[in-house]
């Protein structure tokens, strides 16, 4: 799947600490790579904004553990990676996107920053069936989804491992302590994140986390509502424009804003100083 034919991000030095990478790199896969096609046509500010500039501005600042579950080829793990976090562990299952995910960071030197795991994540440890979406957009895969009701028509579906964040999270963060660093969670995994969260209720309780989740329209809202008043989290719905996040009760699915961030009440000052 791999072309070479690589694309190059700048980071700004504003938001690059002086001994982090300022430049990543991504393989365009011969156009095929919808993400690194629009870095490269409108800047790596534009996909998905404002989300990168607050990425970047957050692990700048507060050099934070990252967790990328549904990494797809990288670019926020390797953004993450570039601007000063601590360390990113990218969680991608498809196989030919983790082929394209270990080149875009061993291309962009950050192997040392950077650690990619094979597996998904749930609700349960064990085995999960992934379901692939049709193939005829000709497009590098990035919709593959756990949830069979995602998508009406699928191509195949595969065998994945599955694995709890709460039992991975002792051999990830080895030497550290709940809040030293901070911890990011970014979650896009085509309506199964309310099942990543359920495996990580421990990371939740003991790591309070700031999360940036997808939430699309058709998914229960009541697990998130839930998540908010249970753990003591501050919803933000995420706006194209200045001011980024704008508090609102209510979870509500917008498709032309599909980002949600979460914040845990006690460190909502020092993650919103960053912005």
């Amino acid at each position: 799947m791999r072309i070479n034919h690589l694309i190059q991000a700048d980071v700004p030095s504003t938001l690059v600490r002086s001994d982090a990478s300022a430049r990543f790199w991504m393989d365009s896969c011969g156009g095929r790579d919808q993400v690194a096609q629009q870095m490269q046509r409108d800047g790596w500010q534009a996909y998905e904004a404002p989300l990168p500039d607050l990425v970047a501005r957050w692990c700048s600042a507060l050099q934070p553990l990252m967790i990328d579950v549904g990494a797809n080829t990288g670019f926020y793990s390797l953004l993450a990676a570039a601007c000063g976090a601590r360390h990113v562990h990218a969680f991608e299952p498809v196989t030919e996107i983790v082929e394209v995910l270990k080149a875009n960071v061993s291309m962009s030197e950050l192997s040392d920053r950077i650690t990619l795991h094979q597996v998904a994540l749930g609700a349960q440890a064990g085995e999960g069936l992934l379901f692939m979406p049709t193939t005829e957009h000709g497009l590098v895969e990035t919709s593959a989804s756990l949830n069979p009701k995602f998508r009406s028509q699928h191509s195949g579906q595969r065998p994945v491992p599955v694995r709890k964040l709460d039992d991975l999270m002792p051999s990830l963060t080895q030497g550290m302590s709940p809040g030293q660093p901070p911890l990011l969670m970014k979650i896009d995994v085509e309506t199964a994140e309310s099942e990543v969260l359920t495996g990580a209720m421990q990371v939740l309780h003991h790591w309070r986390p700031a999360l940036v989740c997808e939430i699309l329209q058709g998914t229960d809202v009541r697990f998130w509502q839930g998540l908010v008043e249970r753990f003591d989290y501050v919803h933000f719905a995420m706006k194209p424009q200045a001011p980024w996040l704008q508090a609102e009760q209510q979870v509500v699915p917008n498709d032309r804003a599909r980002d949600h961030v979460f914040l845990p009440k006690e460190h909502l000052v020092q993650w919103m100083a960053c912005l």
